[in-house]
């Protein structure tokens, strides 16, 4: 080595130094590298769901699964035409490990906090809403089930019958709605024959104070409730309301 010559040395030297220079250079870059993915990999995912916090998860993959996971849920629990408000934003965060949830976590938190809307039939009268179905054939058949009563006691009186229709102004609007406020048929009807009167048939013999005692209803209530009628001089064959409960409805 001593006997190289001087412009050789002073290349190899350069080149050494390049070397380590490129070497120093290849540690640093690692470094860094190194330190950008520890600093990123410290930070996890609040999913923020129509403005309101539902959980911090460690990966943001794992906030995307959860809400496939809970549309599903929707469809297979009240099916392909509900829906839920979806505004979705994900903010970096840093917390303990312990306040990080799991995808099914995530997932029950999010079911948790959505409200789920549904077309359906709404009954309305005079503008005011009474029913809410999930097809407007349902509420067709309560406004036919509420007439019946009234033409079965008409054709018993060998009255003839033109119309049957309702004193209201009744109409079925159909718009999306939260899908709790849906009723089945079963409780539709039940709600309906809450707000229809009882009635009594007057026998022979019947007073409002015999008919008071047997149905246990005060003699007020039977005032309140039959108007029109003359306590003190019942008829026989005529019914008495024995409910002072309007329906929303009144047939005509």
């Amino acid at each position: 080595m001593e006997n190289q010559p001087k412009g050789l040395k002073e290349k190899i030297n350069k080149l050494n130094l390049k070397k380590k220079a490129l070497l120093a250079s290849g540690i640093i870059t690692v470094a860094t590298v190194v330190g950008i993915y520890a600093y990123e990999s410290s930070f996890s995912y609040e999913l923020v769901l129509n403005k309101e916090s539902v959980g911090i998860v460690k990966e943001m993959e794992y906030g995307e699964n959860a809400l496939l996971a809970v549309q599903e849920k929707v469809d297979e629990s009240h099916g392909e035409k509900a829906y839920y408000s979806e505004e979705v934003q994900y903010n970096k965060v840093r917390v303990e490990k312990d306040k990080l949830l799991s995808e099914k976590q995530l997932e029950k938190s999010i079911y948790e906090n959505i409200d789920i809307y549904k077309p359906a039939a709404i009954l309305m009268v005079d503008g005011e809403e009474k029913l809410i179905l999930e097809a407007k054939e349902q509420v067709q058949n309560i406004l036919e089930g509420i007439k019946k009563p009234f033409v079965e006691e008409l054709k018993n009186k060998d009255v003839e019958l033109v119309n049957v229709d309702f004193n209201q102004k009744v109409e079925i609007v159909e718009k999306d709605v939260l899908v709790e406020n849906i009723l089945k048929q079963e409780e539709a009807l039940y709600q309906v024959n809450q707000t229809q009167p009882k009635t009594y048939k007057i026998a022979s013999g019947d007073s409002a104070w015999t008919i008071s005692r047997s149905t246990n209803t005060p003699i007020d209530n039977l005032e309140k409730a039959n108007p029109n009628i003359n306590l003190e001089n019942l008829m026989p064959g005529e019914s008495l309301n024995l409910a002072s409960k309007e329906s929303f409805i009144d047939v005509s």
